[in-house]
C-alpha cells in the first residue's frame, strides 16, 4: 500500500457525519475542556473533604478505622483514577463526535481505555455507596428497622452492580475491532439498555440511601436550629443525586446514537461530579469535630504566644 493510500485512510471517519455536516479532523468541537475543569475542580474539593475527615478520625476522635473508612479510601482512589483517566482520553480524541475522529485512530488499545472509565465509575459508585451505608450504620445501628434498611441496601446494590461490571468487563475485552459488529453484546442498542437500566437503578439508589438518615432526623427530639444544621448536611447529597438525573436524562435523550464517544464524554462531567459530591458527603459529619479542634488549637497557640 503506497503512502497516498495511507493518506487516504487517514481521512476516512469513525462515523459518517449527519447531513449537511463534513468531518473536522483539525480543530473540531470538543468536550475536552469542560472535562478537565470539572474534574480538576471537583477532584480538589474531594480531596480537602476526604483529607478533613482522616484528620478528625485519626488525631480529634477516639473512634477507630472501620470498614466505612476503607471503602471510602477505594472510593477516592477510584475517583481519581477516573479522573485521571477522563483527562488522559481527552488527548486521545475524547470528546470529539464520530465523524471528528480518524477510523484508524481508534486503535484497540484506545478503545480499551475509552471503555475502561465506564469499569472505574461503576466500582467507585458501588465503592461510594457500601461505604455510605456502612457510615450510616453506625450511626443508626440502635434502630432496628434502619439497620435492616441498610442492609437490605448493601445486599441488593452488590447483587445489582455484579452484572453490570461483568457486562463492561467483557465489552472491553470483546468489543474491538471489526469482530464486535457481529456481537450482540457490542451493539449500540443493547449497550445503550444496559447504560440506560443501570442510570434508572442509580438514581433510585442514591434516594434510596438519602432517604434512610432524612426520614430518622426529622424525629429526633434537638433544637430547631440544629435539626435544620443536620437537615442541612444529609440534603447537600441531593447535589450529587441531582447528578445522577442529569446523566440518566442524556442517556435517554442520546439513547441509540451512534456517537458513543462523543456521549460518553457527555456523562464523564456529571459522573465526576456525581461522585465526589457523594464522598464529600460522607465525609461532611466530620467537619464539626476537625474544626472545632483547629479552631481550639488556634486559641492555644494565641495564647501562649502572650
Amino acid at each position: 500500500m503506497g503512502s497516498r493510500d495511507l493518506s487516504a485512510l487517514w481521512m476516512l471517519p469513525a462515523g459518517p457525519p449527519p447531513p449537511g455536516v463534513k468531518s473536522n479532523f483539525v480543530n473540531p468541537p470538543s468536550l475536552a475542556m469542560p472535562i478537565v475543569i470539572v474534574n480538576a475542580i471537583s477532584l480538589a474539593l474531594m480531596m480537602v473533604a476526604v483529607t478533613a475527615r482522616f484528620i478528625a478520625k485519626s488525631r480529634y476522635s477516639q473512634q477507630r478505622w472501620d470498614l466505612s473508612d476503607v471503602f471510602c479510601v477505594l472510593a477516592t482512589m477510584g475517583s481519581i483514577a477516573h479522573s485521571a483517566l477522563t483527562i488522559y482520553n481527552t488527548t486521545i480524541n475524547y470528546g470529539r463526535h464520530m465523524w471528528d475522529i480518524p477510523a484508524l485512530s481508534l486503535t484497540q488499545s484506545r478503545t480499551k481505555q475509552y471503555a475502561a472509565v465506564d469499569i472505574i465509575y461503576i466500582l467507585t459508585s458501588f465503592f461510594i455507596k457500601i461505604s455510605t451505608l456502612l457510615l450510616l450504620n453506625q450511626l443508626f445501628h440502635v434502630i432496628r428497622q434502619l439497620r435492616l434498611l441498610i442492609y437490605t441496601g448493601m445486599v441488593v446494590i452488590s447483587i445489582v452492580t455484579i452484572p453490570y461490571l461483568t457486562i463492561s468487563v467483557i465489552r472491553v475485552s470483546r468489543c474491538n475491532g471489526i469482530k464486535a459488529l457481529g456481537i450482540m453484546i457490542c451493539s449500540n442498542k443493547v449497550v445503550s439498555t444496559t447504560n440506560l437500566v443501570f442510570g434508572l437503578w442509580n438514581v433510585l439508589s442514591d434516594f434510596y440511601i438519602l432517604a434512610i438518615p432524612i426520614s430518622q432526623i426529622q424525629g429526633l427530639k434537638m433544637p430547631n436550629k440544629r435539626k435544620i444544621g443536620v437537615l442541612t448536611l444529609f440534603l447537600t447529597g441531593f447535589i450529587a443525586c441531582s447528578m445522577s438525573i442529569v446523566r440518566l436524562v442524556i442517556i435517554i435523550a442520546k439513547f441509540n446514537k451512534k456517537d458513543p464517544i462523543y456521549t460518553g464524554a457527555s456523562l464523564s462531567p456529571y459522573s465526576a461530579v456525581e461522585m465526589k459530591l457523594a464522598i464529600i458527603c460522607s465525609c461532611v459529619i466530620f467537619f464539626p469535630a476537625f474544626f472545632r479542634q483547629r479552631k481550639t488549637k488556634g486559641l492555644t497557640t494565641q495564647g501562649s504566644s502572650f
